[in-house]
């Protein structure tokens, strides 16, 4: 069984030798594993880092110069080069525990599965605000309960018979992550959420296991009230696209898809309002605002995305069948 490392980089040299390092401590033998670094336009340490960690363990290292900044541009070019029978996308701050590929392997005898999630720990070195517990996993702690379709990216295993069937289909990722910093806030989220949908849309098991852990070494500086609200903005303009992917997967051959979606979309808006409104009485302000942004990136998503309706809808039909 073999692994490709898949590392999507701009400018990550803040914590990225311990990531790496703790992708050359696996218990596996270094002939099974290649690393992918697949960077945009670096111009801190990012590259020699990688490069001099993996030539002194003469590990495989496959260097991808991306020209279009985004996260799924890199992912999707280090997808398509990986060897490995599974890729791991290891986020330029995340921590694999020392386990992480001898739980895999445990895992992975089932063909099915096509995209498992890992459980996030936290960074000890943060000091936490008291409201972090309630929304921890929008950074990526924890394995969240009601998830079925979908995982985070970090840490994430990637079955590449899925991808290649994807692929073949002619599946792109609709989604595009931009940052302009660790610091500042994400403008549109949600690739892997739906990387996860589609391979659950081609009939393959998606989901998160407790067993795959790493710690998350994000910033300090994200821990702010503002940086967080900003966040769920950018996260939530992806919800359009993603109740797309769920259309096809739970309601398939319906009427009429495109009001469905609507009003679906439309009953999420009317629940987070309806919630802002209680939190706002009960003197709540941060569940409020919470709410209000998800209301404010479903409709900004929706406005981005809505004339493409039926063309990604086709498209993903297609690939589905």
């Amino acid at each position: 069984m073999k692994f490709s490392f898949i590392l999507c980089t701009r400018n990550s040299a803040r914590v990225l030798q311990e990531v790496v390092e703790s992708i050359v401590s696996q218990k596996i033998d270094y002939k099974l594993i290649e690393i992918i670094l697949s960077d945009y336009e670096s111009s801190d340490q990012t590259v020699e880092i990688v490069k001099t960690i993996s030539k002194k363990k003469n590990i495989k290292l496959e260097y991808i110069q991306c020209r279009k900044p985004g996260k799924t541009i890199a992912l999707e070019m280090a997808l398509d080069k990986a060897i490995g029978d599974y890729s791991v996308v290891v986020d330029d701050d995340n921590i694999l525990d020392e386990n992480y590929i001898p739980e895999a392997q445990k895992l992975l005898v089932d063909p099915k599965l096509g995209c498992l999630g890992s459980q996030g720990l936290v960074d000890k070195n943060l000091i936490l605000p008291t409201w972090f517990n309630d929304y921890k996993g929008h950074f990526g702690i924890g394995v969240p309960s009601q998830a079925k379709d979908w995982v985070w990216g970090a840490c994430s295993i990637i079955n590449m018979i899925a991808w290649k069937k994807l692929r073949k289909k002619g599946f792109g990722i609709q989604l595009n992550i931009a940052r302009v910093s660790h610091s500042h806030p994400i403008e549109l989220g949600g690739e892997d959420t739906e990387l996860s949908l589609a391979i659950c849309m081609i009939g393959y098991k998606v989901k998160f296991v407790e067993e795959l852990k790493f710690i998350h070494k994000f910033d300090q500086k994200r821990l702010n009230k503002k940086y967080f609200l900003e966040n769920v903005f950018g996260v939530c303009r992806s919800i359009p696209i993603l109740e797309i992917y769920r259309l096809i997967i739970y309601k398939p051959n319906i009427l009429f898809p495109k009001i469905i979606w609507i009003l679906g979309l439309f009953k999420t808006i009317m629940t987070c309002s309806i919630r802002s409104v209680i939190y706002i009485l009960i003197n709540n302000p941060l569940k409020a605002k919470y709410n209000y942004k998800i209301i404010l990136g479903i409709i900004s998503g929706y406005a981005s995305f809505k004339d493409n309706f039926y063309k990604i809808y086709t498209m993903l039909v297609q690939i589905k069948n």
